[in-house]
């Protein structure tokens, strides 16, 4: 008999999105009755093969449950002051490119904690991570005297069988559910033990590669590298070893002292920050110099396709290729040492989440890469090092390939599956960009995974491994001498194999679970318009639970009413949702509902319009008479603030007035365009609230269903 579903259901595309650890239980405990594969997919910046079901990946929707963990992203502070658990979706920060629309400056974690003193010791490159994704695919932060696992003080897990696990160091599984790659269970909240708050102050500088004191150039020592590293508290090196760029930019920074920060503050207590700038801005904007990058890059990577497709396959077109590509790594070289390139070094200071988060400016959308990366043995760095040189000088453009390889720290970690477990090490990252043509797996890596494995190399789980056939439980048993304790827990936890997907499954050399065919549940597969890119983000607005309102002073205010021939509640269903809106939106081409059920504060939908997308995020439902929705990012620079306010009162009992109000608050550039843009918006706004009318007029009544 099948198990009944739990309160929440999947949404269009398959993903679950439970609102409590007791819903996240009800899931598992369905998945099991049913048969299906388990997995979390936390913010989607890892490999896809890495947090999603094989029945996804391969488009069977309704044959895995896939969960998003959005909704469980509370904090919750201790008593005594230093501890903190978070729910495992709450973002360190905000993360205006989260697909699920929730994700907000004021309910993310570190901004929480630096309000209350508090902090976390590290983090990674980027701050837009989950918690739960930052200590299940074992990510840290560039350097030897902080990590991450140290601060955690407790987890709390849900197994295949849906019994809940809290715990706590020392305990026979915390060791193991650290750094678990989401194969014993769905981490849904980790416990910190926090540290007083904290300022950095730090630099970036650049060097040609002979002169660079970093131990990279031939004739150097290689322990020069382990010196910096080791000399700063946060330090990472970006190498371009290309025979015609020859650089390397070294950023490193330091917690300043509680005098050094009071000195540095302002008259409003403040601090004076001095943020790093990884890109530079024009405009105000990183966008013109990541979008110029990004087609850089593509069109680096994409030549030789275009070239053959003007000059054929033969083989005087290909030598004439391999010359004209040749000819073109200096011209490249050129390019690249443009942007690595400085007379002086860059000085910033910054709060402790902010700016130990250096890679954050970068939009991945705009300049996409790949990525592996492999933790050495701190002992063997040296002998990286030299290797790492040795193949550069004597392989040259086709080792160094077009992009740049970074080196930074990671401090031994207590995780049984960590790549730093029992021994600090070296982290060697390698770069690909993602536009260019071959398959890094098969053309490039290997090369690094060949040169680097002999010196006990481990991977960073969710960045690319190597082919199956290269791994085995055999392998992990060498490099984790945990290994087998690791799978013993996973058998005890997970004795159906939920969660053990194809790609994890070949990797660790385990055989694959015996299951039962499937029972599916139902998705609804509604199709959502293609959207133009959310390339501008707009001020986000609060709920009025966290301490926000609506209907702050505007500049533009649109305001339009209406009585439609409908119930106040269907009127409410028809506006907040909206329910076919292709027949009374103008110019309106479809929704794309990021959660579902919508309707809720803080849901979020992306409406696609002829000209436009914009995501809004409900502020404030009071359901059937007011909703309220901001837009928080869109594809045109529409203002810094924009609010949209259906109010609804009953007429008599088939009959609603309507109101909506529309308010932005425009950008100053672009004010000169108002007298065209005001005009353009208002005849929108009107024609929209008139086609509502008649909509419902021919909708017999309001009994008409469907929706966009």
């Amino acid at each position: 008999m099948n198990a009944p579903l739990p309160s929440i259901q999947a949404d269009r595309r398959g993903v679950f999105h439970p609102a409590s650890v007791e819903e996240v239980a009800d899931l598992v405990r369905l998945a099991r009755a049913r048969h299906l594969p388990v997995r979390v997919v936390g913010a989607g910046r890892s490999r896809p093969d890495c947090i999603w079901t094989d029945p996804h990946l391969a488009g069977r929707l309704g044959e895995g449950v896939d969960i998003s963990l959005d909704r469980v992203a509370h904090v919750r502070f201790h008593d005594d002051g230093v501890h903190v658990t978070a729910g495992a979706g709450c973002r360190l920060a905000w993360d205006p490119r989260d697909r699920t629309g929730r994700s907000t400056p004021w309910e993310a974690l570190c901004p929480q904690l630096d309000a209350r003193g508090l902090a976390l010791p590290i983090l990674t490159g980027g701050n837009v991570q989950t918690v739960g994704g930052l200590i299940v695919s074992g990510s840290d932060g560039g350097s030897l005297r902080h990590a991450i696992g140290e601060a955690v003080a407790g987890l709390t897990v849900v197994d295949g069988t849906g019994a809940i696990h809290e715990l706590r160091p020392g305990d026979g599984l915390f060791e193991a559910a650290g750094v678990s790659l989401g194969l014993l269970g769905v981490l849904v909240e980790v416990t910190f033990r926090c540290e007083p708050r904290y300022d950095i102050a730090g630099e970036e500088a650049y060097h040609a590669l002979p002169e660079a004191p970093l131990g990279l150039a031939p004739g150097r020592d290689p322990g020069e590298l382990l010196d910096f590293l080791r000399d700063r508290e946060y330090a990472r090196v970006m190498w371009w070893p290309q025979p015609d760029v020859q650089r390397t930019v070294s950023w490193s920074a330091r917690r300043l002292t509680a005098a050094e920060s009071a000195a540095r503050r302002g008259p409003d207590g403040r601090l004076e920050r001095r943020p790093y700038r990884e890109l530079p801005e024009v405009l105000g904007s990183t966008f013109p110099v990541q979008a110029a990058g990004g087609l850089w890059l593509a069109m680096v990577g994409q030549w030789p396709r275009w070239f053959h497709a003007v000059a054929g396959e033969s083989r005087p077109a290909r030598l004439a290729a391999g010359a004209l590509g040749r000819l073109a790594h200096p011209v490249k070289g050129r390019v690249f040492r443009l942007f690595v390139s400085g007379d002086e070094p860059q000085r910033f200071v910054d709060d402790w989440w902010r700016g130990l988060a250096m890679d954050q400016q970068v939009d991945e959308r705009l300049m996409p890469t790949d990525f592996t990366e492999l933790w050495v043995p701190l002992s063997r760095a040296e002998e990286a090092v030299e290797r790492l040189r040795r193949m550069f000088r004597d392989e040259g453009h086709a080792a160094t390939g077009d992009f740049v390889t970074e080196l930074y720290g990671g401090r031994r970690s207590p995780f049984w599956l960590s790549p730093a477990h029992g021994e600090d090490a070296l982290r060697v990252n390698v770069f690909w960009p993602e536009r260019h043509l071959g398959d890094p797996v098969r053309d490039f890596y290997p090369r690094f995974w060949d040169l680097l494995e002999p010196l006990g190399a481990r991977y960073h789980w969710s960045k690319a491994l190597p082919p199956a056939e290269r791994l085995g439980a055999g392998w992990f048993r060498e490099r984790y001498p945990r290994f087998d304790d690791f799978l013993d827990a996973r058998a005890r936890l997970d004795p159906d194999g939920l969660f053990l997907s194809d790609y994890w499954r070949t990797r660790l050399g385990l055989p694959a679970p015996r299951r039962p065919g499937p029972e599916p549940v139902a998705v609804a597969r509604a199709e959502a318009p293609r959207s133009f890119p959310l390339l501008f983000q707009l001020e986000p607005l609060r709920t009025p639970e966290a301490g926000g309102e609506a209907g702050e002073p505007a500049e533009l205010v649109f305001d339009n009413h209406a009585v439609v021939r409908a119930p106040i509640e269907r009127a409410y269903e028809v506006c907040a949702r909206p329910v076919s809106g292709e027949e009374w939106i103008t110019l309106f081409r479809g929704a794309d509902w990021l959660v579902e059920p919508f309707g809720r504060p803080g849901d979020a939908v992306v409406e696609t319009f002829a000209f436009m997308s914009a995501r809004l995020r409900v502020i404030e439902a009071e359901p059937p008479r007011r909703v309220v929705a901001g837009v928080d990012a869109c594809s045109l620079p529409l203002g810094r603030s924009m609010t949209s306010e259906w109010r609804l009162e009953p007429l008599d009992p088939d009959h609603t007035a309507v109101r909506w109000t529309v308010r932005v608050r425009p950008l100053s550039a672009m004010r000169p365009l108002l007298p065209l843009l005001r005009p353009f918006f208002a005849w929108m706004f009107r024609s929209t609230t008139a086609a509502l009318e008649t909509w419902f007029e021919g909708a017999e009544g309001g009994e008409r269903t469907g929706r966009a």
